[in-house]
This record gives C-alpha cells, sequence and structure tokens, in this order.
C-alpha cells in the first residue's frame, strides 16, 4: 500500500488517465473527487462489496466495472463520469 499526505487542492495522478483530488478535509472526514475514463468503476468499498455479492448470487464472477451495472444492483444514481 503506498501512503500519501495531501492537502485540500492537491491531486494524486494514477496511470496517466485516473486523478484523485483532496476537495475537503475535517472532522475526521476527507472528500475526494475522482476524474477517470468512463471504463473504469470507481466505488466505494462498501458498494464495490455488495455488488459483488449480488453478481455473485446471480452467478456472474467477474468482478464489477461499470457504473450503470452497479447503480442498478444497489439502487443508486449513476455518477457524472468524466474523462481525463
Amino acid at each position: 500500500m503506498l501512503i500519501l499526505s495531501r492537502k485540500c487542492g492537491e491531486t494524486i495522478f494514477i496511470d496517466h488517465e485516473i486523478t484523485v483530488t483532496v476537495l475537503e478535509a475535517r472532522n475526521n472526514r476527507v472528500k475526494l473527487g475522482v476524474v477517470a475514463p468512463k471504463e473504469v468503476g470507481v466505488f466505494r468499498e462498501e458498494a464495490y462489496l455488495q455488488l459483488q455479492t449480488k453478481k455473485k448470487q446471480a452467478g456472474n464472477t467477474e468482478p464489477a466495472n461499470d457504473d450503470n451495472d452497479a447503480a442498478e444492483l444497489i439502487g443508486t444514481a449513476t455518477i457524472d463520469s468524466q474523462t481525463a
């Protein structure tokens, strides 16, 4: 695991296509902004795990990688995806 310290407004680049920017940090919470290609799934851990459980129950063993499938399976709205 790579551990980095960032201040509000600072960004991390991942593989030239994904950026993670610290938008806010207060009260033991950090708000992050993620910009990734549309084909890259970006999920909160609990949503990802819930999606994987539902996919296993449905007999699909492929990892989650589609925002629309995730939204449909876990009952959330899709995210406006932006590309880097």
